[in-house]
């Protein structure tokens, strides 16, 4: 929608949205232990990890040769309990399930061209989604997530201005522009860790307020290394990232000094 308001005034509204299907997702992992002796523990499951990490007879030994890992005397249990013992990493390459889904509404205000100013703002305000990954190698389907370009805000002004002194002279000519962005930051990125709080708000919520030197509380996160869970031999639950915990808000400033002059004409 775009409707003049004045004789250099426009305004703006637009809605997109689109979603890619057939994109390709990350190369994942197709040797894996089974789902059914994974530890699922949402803590460091013990138990599962002794169970899998335990030394077996290798069936393979005198067959692989001995300078590979799997060609020893013994073996991992969980390394025969895979589709492909006889293999480490076997790897899915070039698998085109994955999908993009963008939505965005976009405003602007333009000032065209008038006593030497120009003026052009945006608001945009999208979302946008992946399924590209698989949070555990067990997963049958990809995790669908905030994608690590969504901005939900942003405003950008963009200004120019003929500077009105000089002009037919040799100090004439002169213009000024400029480009402000202001954006919300980049959703954060999780490993394999064990959220203790009550929601995700609390991911965010430091008493003294976020500071660059401590943006996110700690607190709510096991930090003891026994509590830490160990993803090769147990699932993972948390998800790849979660809202509202994002990067620091982005501001950015480009300013241009330039003049236009004339060359003189030969005949």
């Amino acid at each position: 929608l775009q409707f003049q308001i004045t004789r250099s005034d426009v305004v703006e509204a637009n809605y997109n949205g689109s979603v890619v299907v057939h994109t390709p997702g990350t190369n994942y992992p197709v040797n894996f232990i089974p789902a059914q002796f994974m530890g699922t523990s949402y803590t460091r499951d013990t138990t599962a990890i002794n169970f899998l990490s335990a030394s077996v007879t290798n069936p393979f030994f005198g067959i692989i040769p001995a300078s590979s890992p799997l060609g020893q005397k013994t073996i991992t249990r969980a390394q025969l309990l895979m589709p492909y013992p006889e293999f480490q990493t076997v790897l899915r390459r070039g698998d085109n399930s994955g999908s993009i889904t963008n939505e965005e509404v976009f405003f602007s205000w333009e000032h065209r061209a008038s006593h030497g100013l120009t003026v052009l703002t945006n608001y945009l305000i999208s979302k946008q989604m992946w399924a590209r990954d698989k949070k555990n190698p067990q997963d049958t389907m990809f995790e669908r997530r905030i994608g690590s370009e969504d901005r939900p805000q942003q405003f950008t002004l963009t200004a120019s201005y003929q500077l009105p002194f000089g002009k037919g002279l040799i100090l004439g000519g002169w213009n000024v522009s400029g480009i402000y962005t202001a954006a919300k930051g980049s959703v954060l990125s999780w490993g394999a860790v064990v959220f203790t709080g009550k929601n995700w708000n609390d991911i965010v919520n430091v008493q003294e307020g976020q500071t660059i030197d401590h943006w996110i509380n700690t607190a709510v996160f096991a930090r003891l290394p026994n509590d830490q869970p160990n993803t090769t031999y147990q699932y993972n639950y948390l998800p790849f990232s979660v809202l509202p915990a994002r990067a620091h808000r982005t501001y950015t400033l480009d300013l241009c000094f330039s003049q236009t002059f004339e060359l003189g004409q030969g005949v």
